[in-house]
């Protein structure tokens, strides 16, 4: 048996946490760079703790950077947009409606913003921390 170990804390983990959550973006439940093993605690930490926007803003950043390394050069087809993700082909179509695409090719800034849930991590953690404040 394989034990999985907590992203966070480095305990045995229990869940797979989606960094870009699935009601932000559906066609990456199963894309595996969007998921990261956590432990019962660290999994409800993040998704109950005031604090926890801190360490999905960490968790995010870290995904953009994969999504930047993965995606070197200016323009990509589905075939590898879908190859580059590891997902089937109809979470790629899905994901394609999202973006613009010019003689079927996307360009590298909107496959990175649209994997991010339309939004860059910066952007969403400072909406985070000013919804923090008014509570």
């Amino acid at each position: 048996m394989e034990y999985k170990i907590c992203k966070l804390c480095g305990s045995i983990a229990s869940e797979s946490h989606h960094i870009i959550h699935r009601s932000q973006l559906r066609a990456l439940i199963n894309c595996k760079l969007n998921q990261v093993y956590l432990c019962n605690n660290c999994h409800n930490y993040l998704h109950n703790n005031r604090n926890g926007c801190e360490l999905d803003y960490a968790l995010q950043l870290e995904f953009q950077n994969t999504l930047e390394m993965l995606f070197i050069g200016q323009s990509f087809d589905l075939e590898e947009i879908q190859e580059a993700l590891n997902i089937n082909y109809n979470a790629t179509y899905g994901l394609s409606k999202l973006m613009r695409s010019n003689k079927g090719k996307y360009n590298r800034e909107d496959i990175i913003l649209t994997c991010l849930g339309g939004e860059y991590p910066q952007t969403r953690y400072e909406k985070a921390k000013k919804n923090k404040k008014k509570r």
